[in-house]
């Protein structure tokens, strides 16, 4: 897995969590995201409907991406480290920040094939991630990144909130 991402700054040369710089990342990611996708379904590309305004729509995309961001990267902190501190945190949502870049860039295309290969390469940025900034093995990492997947799939289902991960 190391191989894709051979020449990329993401994991190796950025090794370091800086936690504004990652927040600010995925907040202007995700407000982009959050205004194509509130645009998208006001043009009628899909067969979603508002039922709030397009500012509104913004609004609760925005909100419920940056809540996934911070409940995944609780999450996957829990799953790896087993203990929710500031430094496990911190390289969860750094992991989890970067990883949700692919998802975020293609997920406001209203075309599924689009959205999932955003969520594929998402899911193995978040395995790379786990590998690389946290020390584990490939098979761990993919197992944790596996046992995720489930988890936020399951939560996205319980809450019915779409938006919730952005992974």
């Amino acid at each position: 897995m190391k191989i894709l991402l051979k020449d990329s700054d993401l994991f190796f040369k950025k090794n370091k969590a800086h936690f504004i710089q990652d927040l600010t990342q995925v907040a202007v990611l995700g407000m982009i995201f959050s205004a194509l996708s509130a645009l998208t379904i006001a043009a009628g590309w899909t067969t979603v409907k508002l039922v709030m305004g397009i500012v509104e729509s913004i609004a609760v995309f925005f909100l419920s991406i940056l809540g996934g961001v911070f409940i995944t990267s609780a999450l996957l902190a829990l799953m790896v480290f087993r203990t929710l501190d500031k430094e496990s945190f911190k390289k969860a949502f750094f992991i989890v920040t970067y990883a949700a870049t692919p998802a975020l860039v293609l997920g406001w295309i209203p075309h599924g094939f689009v959205k999932l290969i955003g969520i594929i390469w998402s899911l193995v940025f978040v395995a790379v991630g786990i590998e690389v900034g946290m020390n584990k093995t490939q098979k761990q990492a993919v197992t944790i990144t596996i046992a995720l997947a489930v988890t936020l799939a399951l939560l996205t289902f319980i809450s019915q909130n779409f938006l919730l991960s952005p992974i």
